[in-house]
C-alpha cells in the first residue's frame, strides 16, 4: 500500500473514464499498470425518436459523480498511508 500512495502523491498515477451503456466508469492505476480505485456511476440512455443518446448534462454529472466516488475511495483506501509520509 506504500507504493501505491506514493505513485498518487508523485503523480505517477493515470485516471481513466469509460462512457458505457448503462454506467460511467473511473479507474486510477498505478505506473505498473495496477489498479488503485475506481469510481462509478449508474446512468440511463434516452431514445430522442430516432437515436438512443445521452445528454450532455447527463454525461457531465455522471462523470463528476464517478470521479467523486474514485477520490473518496483514493482517500478511504490510502488516508493513512498519505498521513505517515508527511
Amino acid at each position: 500500500m506504500k507504493y501505491e500512495a506514493a505513485y498518487i502523491a508523485a503523480g505517477r498515477s493515470s485516471v481513466g473514464i469509460e462512457f458505457g451503456s448503462t454506467r460511467i466508469k473511473t479507474v486510477a492505476i498505478g505506473e505498473d499498470f495496477s489498479v488503485l480505485a475506481t469510481g462509478v456511476h449508474d446512468w440511463e440512455s434516452s431514445f430522442d425518436g430516432r437515436f438512443w443518446t445521452y445528454s450532455l448534462e447527463d454525461a457531465a454529472a455522471g462523470v463528476r459523480a464517478a470521479y467523486a466516488k474514485l477520490a473518496a475511495d483514493v482517500f478511504a483506501v490510502y488516508a493513512k498511508a498519505f498521513e505517515a509520509a508527511l
